[in-house]
């Protein structure tokens, strides 16, 4: 969200404070699982380590997907409609990996076809252009992707699909900093990352 507040707005006059708001809390879901939630569920730990999001099974992302997108629709409907289309795209791309178990495909399945069926309420309630909702998603993907990238401190550059009419962004470090290129921002940027002890081995 921090990110998403960042765009140049002359570049991004789309990027609207309810959709910046969503970005920011698109995740939220997840604090079921993540520790930050008063009550944390279990298996989102397994010998006192925190389990990788990708290893999750169905019941407990769709779950944590689902909370998210509902946090974004009381935002407004522009808003859920971005975060369901994020997860939208996730579950499509998901489906892959769960080709050899039919009970769990059947479950992303009715978690694409539920969503569908709230896009189509969401948009009586706020008509967007496709290219502008595509835009506005991509934009949410970006900010998604250059986080985890951060927070992974990883050294190396990466190139991130997104492209905003500039070609696609690229991300190098120099020394403490980080460098996009072409920046989507509409100056640098300071960003701090809270964080906490999961499990018992530290």
């Amino acid at each position: 969200g921090v990110i998403a507040a960042g765009f140049d707005r002359q570049r991004f006059p789309e990027l609207t404070p309810d959709v910046v708001e969503a970005i920011g809390l698109h995740d939220e879901g997840w604090e079921i699982f993540d520790g930050s939630a008063p009550e944390p569920l279990s298996q989102a730990f397994q010998n006192g380590r925190a389990i990788p999001f990708i290893a999750i099974p169905p019941d407990q992302f769709l779950r944590a997907w689902d909370r998210s997108i509902g946090k974004a629709e009381r935002v407004s409907a522009l808003a859920g409609l971005v975060v369901s289309r994020h997860f939208q795209s996730l579950g499509r791309f998901g489906l892959a990996r769960f080709e050899a178990q039919p009970a769990e495909c059947s479950k992303v399945r009715q978690f694409l076809s539920d969503e569908q069926a709230r896009e189509q309420r969401l948009l009586s309630k706020r008509d967007v252009g496709p290219e502008i909702l595509e835009r506005l998603v991509a934009m949410l993907q970006f900010c998604d992707l250059l986080s985890l990238h951060l927070c992974s401190n990883a050294p190396q550059p990466v190139e991130f699909p997104q492209d905003f009419g500039r070609g696609r962004i690229g991300l190098r470090r120099e020394q403490s900093s980080a460098v996009l290129s072409p920046t989507p921002l509409a100056s640098p940027m300071r960003l701090s990352f809270p964080t906490f002890l999961a499990g018992r081995d530290h």
